[in-house]
């Protein structure tokens, strides 16, 4: 989380969803929501709620449908989307790629 500081914004109705294999597949951020809630809360010195953040399977049509104001998609729910899905998700986030997964942050 920390070197995407510049993206990550704390807002009181922010949403944050997180790919659930990313902590198994490569043991960054936390396991669970209330593990990544902790972690923005420390880092950020942010007062955050569990609720703002979804940890679960990467569903296009339900990521939409949540209206999700940051996301932690693991590499291979990323590298799962059609190319017409990734060029809507340009359109309305900012995509910043890392090695193990890719961060989406709202427009």
């Amino acid at each position: 989380m920390a070197e995407n500081s510049n993206l990550l914004i704390f807002q009181p109705d922010m949403t944050v969803f997180v790919s659930e294999d990313i902590y198994s597949q490569h043991q960054i951020l936390g396991r669970d929501r209330e593990s990544n809630s902790w972690m923005y809360s420390l880092l950020f010195n942010q007062n955050t709620n569990p609720n703002q953040f979804v940890y679960g399977a990467f569903e296009i049509d339900e990521f939409y449908n949540q209206g999700f104001t940051y996301a932690f998609v693991s590499d291979r729910d990323w590298l799962s989307l059609s190319e017409n899905e990734m060029n809507d998700l340009y359109e309305n986030y900012t995509v910043v790629i890392k090695n193990d997964y890719t961060l989406l942050a709202v427009n």
